[in-house]
C-alpha cells in the first residue's frame, strides 16, 4: 500500500497538564513518585513534546493542526468527536497522539487499528526512523503481521474516520525517564519525528 503526499499531522497530548500544581487527568493515575521523591506526571511530558514538536514542524513548514494540548484534559469521544469534524473538512490528514508508557518497562512502541490501513503505512515509517536513528532507541514492536506497530481497538484509533496512531514514547515509571526528562534526548527524538512528517507530507510513501 503506498501514501500520497500532502499528508498532514494533527497532534495530540495524552491526558491532561498542570495547574498551580493540581494534575488535570479525567482518567486517573497517570503519575509515578520515583524513589528520589519526584513525582512524573505523564500528561506534562505530552505536552512538552507535542508543543516541541509543533515547534519544529513549523520551523520546518510543514502544516499540521492541533488537537488537545490545552492543560484541562478532554474525554476520549470529545477527543474524536473533533477529530472526525476535521477529518471531514480535509482528508489529507492524520492523527498523532502523544503518550508515555507505564509499568516499568522500557522502550516505545506505537499503536494503530486492528487491520492494515493507511495508518500502518505512516505509522511503520516513523517507526522505522525512530530505531535508526535514535541514539537511545529501544523498540517494542509487533512485527506478526509485516509491520512495527501494535494493533487493538483503542478509542483514539478505532473511532476516528481517517489514519490514527497512539505513540507511546518511553515508560516515564521506569529508568526511561532519565531521557525522558533530558531536553538535548527529546530533542533529538523530535528532529526525527519532525523530519519524518515533513518526509511523509512532501513526498509520500512508497
Amino acid at each position: 500500500m503506498k501514501l500520497q503526499k500532502g499528508m498532514k499531522p494533527v497532534i495530540s497530548a495524552g491526558h491532561g497538564g498542570m495547574i498551580f500544581k493540581v494534575y488535570q487527568c479525567l482518567a486517573g493515575g497517570k503519575q509515578y513518585t520515583h524513589k528520589n521523591g519526584k513525582t512524573i506526571h505523564e500528561g506534562v511530558i505530552n505536552r512538552m513534546m507535542a508543543s516541541k514538536l509543533m515547534w519544529k514542524l513549523y520551523l520546518l513548514e510543514v502544516p499540521f493542526g492541533e488537537l488537545q494540548l490545552a492543560v484541562e484534559d478532554m474525554s476520549l469521544s470529545k477527543r474524536v468527536a473533533k477529530f472526525n469534524k476535521m477529518y471531514a473538512k480535509d482528508k489529507d490528514i492524520y492523527l498523532f497522539s502523544i503518550h508515555n508508557n507505564a509499568g516499568k518497562g522500557k522502550g516505545s512502541e506505537a499503536w494503530t487499528s486492528k487491520g492494515q490501513t493507511k495508518s500502518d503505512i505512516i505509522c511503520d515509517k516513523i517507526l522505522e526512523n525512530i530505531e535508526q536513528e535514535f541514539s537511545i532507541a529501544k523498540m517494542r514492536y509487533d512485527t506478526s503481521d509485516g509491520d512495527r506497530d501494535k494493533e487493538a481497538n483503542y478509542t483514539m484509533v478505532k473511532d476516528t474516520n481517517g489514519p490514527a496512531m497512539i505513540f507511546e514514547f518511553g515508560f516515564f515509571d521506569s529508568s526511561d525517564i532519565e531521557w525522558l526528562l533530558n531536553d538535548t534526548k527529546i530533542d533529538e527524538l523530535l528532529d526525527i519525528v519532525a523530519l519524518s512528517m515533513q518526509n511523509i507530507y512532501l513526498n509520500g510513501i512508497l
